[in-house]
């Protein structure tokens, strides 16, 4: 016959491991959201600046003077806040490469540069895709990639890659 506290002690055995269980099961989920709620809100952010910057004169590119396409991706570094861009073309052929002339981002591009062999060139097959990577050069530096497609009147014209340095405490509120 069992006892009375055999029945207690594993009574509260079993809440204890119940509610570790629950706990941990609680903080992954929450961490899964922070996640998710991070990235969903940065690539709206990335897809509403190209979507209105981008996407109208992106077809005029190719034909287009160079200058007048750069003082357009310069405006549009300046709002998304990209230190460097690049296009490509349909047959993922690279058109422009573009560095931000501010001042602030010199020290940036340059490790970009340095880096750009560890940045992963993986466009994406869906109109409603965008690739993005979170990447770690050393303790000090990360960087967040984009590659998204634009799209005028739902015909394919091309990429846009943008790459931006993220402040060392933004990545360890999300750690």
């Amino acid at each position: 016959m069992l006892k009375d506290e055999y029945i207690v002690r594993s009574f509260f055995q079993r809440s204890i491991f119940a509610a570790v269980l629950l706990a941990t099961l609680s903080m992954v989920l929450i961490y899964l959201y922070l996640n998710y709620s991070f990235y969903s809100t940065l690539t709206n952010q990335i897809r509403f600046h190209i979507d209105t910057e981008l996407s109208n004169k992106f077809p005029i590119y190719a034909e287009s003077d160079e200058n007048k396409t750069e003082d357009n991706i310069q405006k549009f570094m300046e709002k998304s806040g990209f230190s460097y861009v690049e296009i490509y073309n349909v047959k993922k052929e690279k058109l422009y490469t573009f560095q931000s002339e501010d001042k602030r981002y010199i020290k940036i591009n340059t490790d970009i540069i340095s880096h750009r062999q560890l940045f992963p060139n993986e466009f994406p097959v869906d109109i409603d895709d965008m690739n993005y990577e979170l990447l770690k050069i050393d303790e000090n530096n990360y960087f967040l990639q984009i590659i998204y497609p634009i799209y005028s009147d739902n015909k394919l014209f091309g990429y846009i890659e943008g790459i931006t340095k993220i402040d060392q405490n933004l990545v360890s509120k999300y750690k």
